[in-house]
């Protein structure tokens, strides 16, 4: 049984480096030489990681309890430090027990857990962070330094442990950060009882080592609004469970929701000057993006979630607006009262619980140079296409389409190169007639208005038509990861690049499934 009393806390295997006397061997000899000895020698490397000799047991390095590691994690673009904060001790282990060893190469950051006696690597988990965020942004480039709080959550070890983190450069590649050793029967480990908020059981399957946990945390509601909290957890209840994979698979999870009231109801609008004294302290304009919306106090967070058995954190905010955010093994953050909330909840949650990228292209961002190029980005549902033949989603692609494939968007792009020169020469034109009458500007701006629906109409004309010729066929299409060039999605729509289709594409839904196999086989 779990026991929230006490706080502290695609592939299915990851390739390892060819050892260095076969990469010497194999440059000598040529192309096709090295083509047959890699076939010969990725084999024998899968199968000591798929064998269960090599996955260590729970039993053996742990007890059902949870360590919460809380670090602080500083720096700019260039420069970074990580020191721990406290370690926190509670009762359960919420996480999964047979896969102890993280499968997916994703996230910015990887976490080590390192049996100290036998230098045996026990645990690791693969996540991202604010901090990582931060660093593509102008401040962080500019040198500007700042610090986060974060938490790391691992089983709890019988005997000392060291634990290891690694961030990845701008070509992905894992460096070692910083290493804490950790012995678990340390005085310095706190031991306290949880501040008691109300738990709420949403959906309930069962034991939560055997099920994928996810934790609503209430932002900005208020003691008189813990109805429409539970209310609120309902529906996003049901938005999960109502989109697949999670329908099929909806007995393997549990829902739970935190309360904790907020002195006042919403949350901060800095752009507005509105601000809110609230439970998390969420806020609009992160990173100094509009429709951005996260909270910066891991801390609180964390409290919260962590008095229910917690795989994965959604704080629910109570606004009407529209936005949200959601990173790696983080959180995901959306709004209870925007008509679109429930597919922004889903797209953020695509983020947090499975590692998606975003398949968008033509929105605004605050990120700068965010998918470095000629680098293959991690994430499952987007590619550089760096060897055309060798897509990364190469299992679902449907017979017959070109790599890449022609989605029109050269011809898209035209047309709204065009529409946005006619707007701006609409303007122009009011400028220079800005001391006549109003029914002449009101006849010239009839004008523009007139040839711009009928470039709106067209250009939407032109979309439809794709999206029926192309829905539901998977292939390589230009346009992703912030970028019209050079990155490419899976299909010509998908929860994960807007809202026009509720539902996730193909290669989105597979990498859902094997994070559900992860936390619940």
């Amino acid at each position: 049984m779990w026991k929230p009393g006490v706080r502290a806390r695609e592939h299915p295997f990851t390739f390892r480096r060819i050892p260095t006397v076969f990469r010497l061997f194999i440059d000598k000899e040529g192309a096709l030489r090295r083509l047959i000895i890699i076939r010969m020698i990725i084999p024998l490397l899968i199968i000591p990681l798929l064998s269960p000799a090599a996955a260590p047991d729970f039993d053996t390095f742990f007890i059902p309890k949870t360590l919460r590691v809380d670090i602080y994690h500083a720096g700019n673009a260039v420069e970074e430090w990580i020191t721990l904060d406290q370690i926190y001790e509670i009762q359960g282990w919420a996480g999964t027990r047979r896969h102890l060893l993280d499968p997916f190469n994703n996230g910015q950051y990887r976490l080590s857990v390192v049996d100290a006696a036998s230098n045996t690597t026990i645990y690791t988990r693969g996540y991202s962070t604010l901090f990582g965020e931060y660093q593509t942004t102008g401040p962080a480039l500019e040198g500007v330094r700042r610090t986060f709080h974060e938490t790391l959550l691992i089983p709890c070890p019988k005997r000392p442990v060291y634990v290891r983190i690694h961030g990845r450069d701008r070509q992905n590649l894992l460096k070692h950060l910083v290493t804490f050793t950790i012995d678990p029967k340390s005085i310095d480990i706190i031991q306290e009882p949880s501040a008691g908020d109300r738990v709420v059981k949403v959906r309930y399957q069962g034991d939560p080592a055997e099920h994928v946990d996810v934790v609503f945390v209430a932002e900005g509601y208020t003691e008189k609004e813990f109805g429409k909290f539970k209310k609120d957890l309902n529906r996003f209840a049901d938005a999960l469970f109502s989109m697949e994979p999670y329908r099929e698979y909806e007995k393997r999870f549990n829902l739970w929701g935190v309360f904790r009231a907020s002195a006042q109801s919403g949350v901060d609008e800095p752009r507005k000057q509105v601000f809110r004294n609230t439970a998390v302290n969420a806020s609009f304009n992160a990173f100094h993006l509009e429709r951005y919306l996260l909270t910066e106090d891991n801390r609180t967070v964390k409290d919260l979630a962590l008095q229910a058995p917690c795989d994965a954190v959604c704080v629910m905010v109570n606004s009407p607006r529209y936005g949200g955010g959601g990173i790696y093994n983080h959180y995901a953050v959306f709004t209870s009262d925007h008509s679109l909330s429930e597919p922004v909840f889903l797209h953020e949650f695509g983020h947090s619980f499975a590692g998606l990228a975003d398949e968008y292209f033509s929105s605004e961002v605050t990120y700068n140079d965010f998918y470095p190029a000629g680098v293959e980005p991690l994430e499952p549902n987007i590619t550089a296409l760096l060897d055309p033949s060798h897509v990364k989603w190469f299992e679902y692609l449907t017979p017959g389409l070109e790599i890449p494939t022609d989605w029109g968007k050269d011809g898209i792009a035209r047309i709204r190169s065009e529409r946005d020169s006619l707007g701006k020469a609409m303007e122009s034109d009011l400028r220079e007639h800005a001391r006549v009458d109003d029914e002449e500007r009101s006849a010239i701006r009839m004008r523009y208005e007139a040839r711009l629906d009928s470039m709106r109409e067209a250009e939407r004309e032109t979309e439809e038509a794709i999206r029926i010729r192309l829905a539901g066929k998977v292939g390589v299409f230009e346009g992703a990861g912030y970028s019209a060039t050079g990155l490419y999605r899976p299909e010509i729509d998908c929860l994960m690049k807007g809202n026009s289709r509720r539902e996730f594409c193909r290669v989105c839904r597979e990498a859902i499934r094997r994070m559900i196999d992860y936390y619940s086989r």
